[in-house]
């Protein structure tokens, strides 16, 4: 995920709910503080762009790429985990 207006790029599980800042913390074992998604965007998020992943060094975890249609799209990820509280 990124950040609409601060651009952070962290990463987020879906099925968890839990943002984290890099994708070598989603291993098994790894160590690391769970935190809610608003602690990384706190108004809304994006789905950045591949260019985005690369420019914050996630580039070695793209294993593949998908789209809106295919998986969740911005506004449901908003509308579900950023403005549930509102």
């Amino acid at each position: 995920m990124q950040g609409k207006t601060n651009h952070k790029v962290f990463c987020y599980c879906t099925g968890c709910a839990v943002a984290f800042p890099h994708p070598k913390n989603a291993q098994v074992g790894a160590e690391f503080e769970i935190k809610p998604i608003e602690d990384f965007s706190p108004d809304s998020i994006i789905l950045p762009t591949k260019d985005a992943i690369i420019q914050a060094g996630f580039n070695n975890w793209i294993f593949d790429t998908t789209n809106e249609k295919e998986w969740y799209s911005e506004q449901d990820i908003n509308n579900e985990y950023l403005h549930k509280n509102t």
